[in-house]
């Protein structure tokens, strides 16, 4: 009898109660999640050797801990946030800041009135927009990276500059 509790799966065998369930371990419903993200980033990336640690809880990217999906993970997380960090992992770096700064400053640089006489004042807007944007983006806990967080961020940006120039 003891045996047959062991076959259905999740059973101690010699006590025929149910095992008690590690602490980091995943979740069905997040294992199912992992496995549809791992499926969604191997169309992107087949090259990439990808690993569910259902044990330990994590999704482990060419041997490299990327996302905690474990249990005791602080909080839910979609598909889409899953497959993000699992391409920061691979590329070796979540966006880095500097970077992010520097591209935000060539591209307003690039579309400028290009008239010298206002030169400070652009470049006074275009520091006040990459602060508050960085600072807002801090504030609510979002992804640099993550396109529906930078798009939140900029319908922001767009209502207060709306609001600024309705009143002038």
């Amino acid at each position: 009898m003891r045996d047959d509790y062991a076959e259905m799966g999740n059973f101690d065998r010699y006590s025929g109660q149910k095992a008690a369930r590690n602490y980091n371990q995943i979740s069905d419903g997040m294992k199912s999640m992992a496995n549809a993200a791992k499926r969604k980033f191997a169309k992107d990336y087949p090259e990439v050797k990808v690993k569910i640690d259902g044990r330990q809880g994590w999704i482990i990217v060419n041997g490299v801990k990327a996302v905690n999906v474990s249990s005791a993970s602080s909080r839910p997380m979609s598909i889409e946030d899953m497959v993000d960090q699992m391409k920061q992992a691979y590329l070796g770096h979540p966006m880095a800041e500097a970077k992010l700064k520097s591209s935000i400053r060539r591209i307003i640089n690039e579309r400028g009135t290009g008239n010298p006489a206002i030169q400070a004042e652009e470049r006074a807007l275009m520091n006040a927009v990459v602060e508050f944007s960085d600072a807002y983006m801090m504030t609510m806990g979002m992804n640099p990276g993550d396109s529906a967080d930078a798009k939140r961020v900029r319908n922001t940006i767009n209502d207060i500059i709306n609001s600024v120039m309705g009143v002038l």
